[in-house]
């Protein structure tokens, strides 16, 4: 329900195959519509809206949801004949490894031990279909399962249609790091946490943080 990360990517994403030839898209956004009102560029884009507690019929199709909604598709959609793919965009794309995270104590426990076994019996057999952002991702959801999983690995989506003023970019300082992203609360903070950390070993740095959101002024005090 908001323009993040996983959203832009999923633009990217359909930006590309729109260009493929023989490659009919289309796109399943919610009644908000954040990805669809972001692809109004791309003539003819035929755009379903989700309407919650109806059920989708997809046939013939390769279809490519995020993750997370591996536990809910059935509930979401009809598939006949489909090669469906979960792409991992986050390693917190499970809600049980996020919440597992968050809580603390025995709530932690109940969560880590019994959503585990649960998930990780749909996720093996799902393994062929599953895609991870990044090395790192995949290796995170393995560590937090104690397996190894023979799914996909990509990367992530750039924009290419960025100035070239940016693109013939070089003026580079050492010391001189970015942040680029939404800044959350909670577990979600934990990554530029970590990176403020790691730099203030540093002499001298300069950290640009191109972002905002509700954990922005936590940060302040680090």
């Amino acid at each position: 329900r908001i323009y993040a990360g996983a959203e832009r990517q999923f633009i990217l994403l359909a930006e590309h195959l729109y260009q493929l030839k023989d490659v009919n898209v289309t796109l399943i956004d919610s009644d908000v519509g954040v990805i669809s009102k972001n692809l109004k560029h791309l003539v003819g884009l035929k755009v379903i809206t989700y309407i919650p507690g109806s059920k989708i019929v997809i046939n013939n199709s390769v279809v490519i949801l995020p993750a997370s909604y591996m536990f809910t598709i059935g509930c979401m959609f009809d598939f006949v004949r489909c090669d469906v793919r979960y792409w991992f965009l986050s390693p917190f794309n499970l809600p049980n490894m996020y919440a597992a995270l968050k809580f603390k104590g025995v709530m932690a426990s109940i969560t880590r031990n019994f959503c585990k076994a649960l998930y990780l019996k749909k996720l093996k057999k799902s393994e062929n279909q599953l895609y991870f952002m990044h090395k790192d991702t995949k290796n995170m959801i393995e560590s937090f399962y104690g397996v190894n999983f023979s799914g996909h690995t990509m990367s992530l989506l750039v924009d290419l249609s960025q100035p070239d003023d940016l693109l013939g970019w070089n003026d580079y300082k050492k010391g001189v790091f970015a942040w680029i992203g939404r800044l959350d609360k909670g577990v979600k903070s934990i990554p530029v946490k970590r990176l403020l950390y790691d730099l203030k070993t540093l002499n001298k740095f300069e950290l640009h943080i191109i972002g905002d959101g509700d954990g922005a002024s936590a940060l302040k005090n680090i």
